[in-house]
């Protein structure tokens, strides 16, 4: 089912380290297993990309976050239903 995660605001700009599960907050319907587990792994794909430094000077390394997406059951497209989909944004962060 759909769903969507952005940084909570008492934490947020987070170091790509700090980008874990516990430091977002989650809605939308977790109501299969499948919504869960994209989820989880967008969140991974977000870690892995602002360690890597493609996103803003590597010597600053604090981001906003947000991750949404839609999982069917079993992953099968279903009638009346999107698709599966993720998507990741990341932004750096500044104290500008």
């Amino acid at each position: 089912m759909s769903w969507f995660a952005a940084t909570k605001p008492e934490v947020a700009p987070l170091s790509a380290d700090e980008i874990v599960f516990s430091n977002f907050n989650f809605t939308g319907q977790p109501d299969v297993p499948e919504a869960e587990e994209s989820f989880l792994h967008a969140v991974e794909a977000a870690r892995k990309i602002a360690d890597s430094g493609i996103v803003g000077n590597p010597a600053v390394k604090r981001f906003n976050v947000s991750v949404s997406g839609h999982a069917n059951p079993g992953n099968v497209p279903a009638e009346g239903w999107v698709n599966d989909c993720v998507s990741i944004s990341i932004s750096q962060a500044s104290d500008l």
